[in-house]
């Protein structure tokens, strides 16, 4: 919610240029290009986009199904790999739909809300085992590739010679927020009851906040 009240009131105070407009793009500072109208839906769900996969390849997957689920150690190493292998399949296969001409943003919402729902499918229906979790997450983190055709999208509300900043703005948030996720979710396993609610709170919190920031990409991207 913090992150949608600072858009907001970012999108209604900040002036909006034309993102193709202006002379001198070359020499476009970062504030000039954190202020194009077009670019602040992407950059707003581009927060969402590799954090949730390090947060749980990276860090708390291997507590959630080594604790909650009971797991041998190599059993869970062999899951978060299947994870692991989930963003390379997601690279290849978004790479094919953008080559076949699927419309971006389309795709771009579907994977988003897919993965939200496959996430909070992995807290709520925790309780059927390991495998079936393992199962959600999987496609949660495959459909995470959405970063993909949502990079791409840069190239059309920036201006050519400002492709680079703006790609490098992108960048800094998405992976800029992979420490916030990784502690915010400590935080809530922490302050659980136990260990397997306080997992669920925070794959359904990120579920959640993945949907929002889809939901204000779709409202917001029509003016890119």
């Amino acid at each position: 919610m913090t992150v949608l009240l600072a858009a907001a009131v970012f999108s209604a105070t900040a002036p909006h240029p034309n993102a193709k407009a202006g002379p001198k793009d070359e020499n476009m500072s970062y504030g000039a290009i954190l202020v194009i109208l077009g670019l602040r839906p992407i950059l707003a769900l581009s927060v969402v986009t590799y954090a949730p996969i390090v947060a749980i390849t990276g860090l708390w997957g291997g507590p959630y199904f080594t604790v909650v689920h009971a797991l041998s150690l190599s059993a869970t190493g062999a899951i978060l790999f299947a994870l692991f292998a989930a963003t390379m399949l997601a690279g290849t296969a978004f790479g094919l739909f953008d080559k076949w001409g699927l419309p971006r943003r389309t795709t771009i919402l579907a994977a988003a809300f897919g993965s939200a729902f496959s996430f909070a499918a992995a807290a709520l229906g925790g309780g059927s085992g390991p495998w079936a979790a393992a199962l959600c997450l999987f496609v949660a983190i495959f459909a995470q590739g959405f970063y993909i055709p949502l990079l791409a999208e840069v190239k059309h509300v920036v201006p050519d010679a400002a492709l680079g900043r703006a790609t490098s703005v992108f960048s800094i948030i998405s992976v800029g927020a992979i420490p916030v996720f990784q502690t915010g979710y400590g935080t809530l396993v922490a302050r659980a009851e136990n260990a397997a609610q306080g997992h669920q709170t925070a794959l359904l919190a990120m579920a959640t906040l993945v949907a929002l920031l889809a939901l204000f990409y779709a409202a917001t991207a029509r003016s890119a």
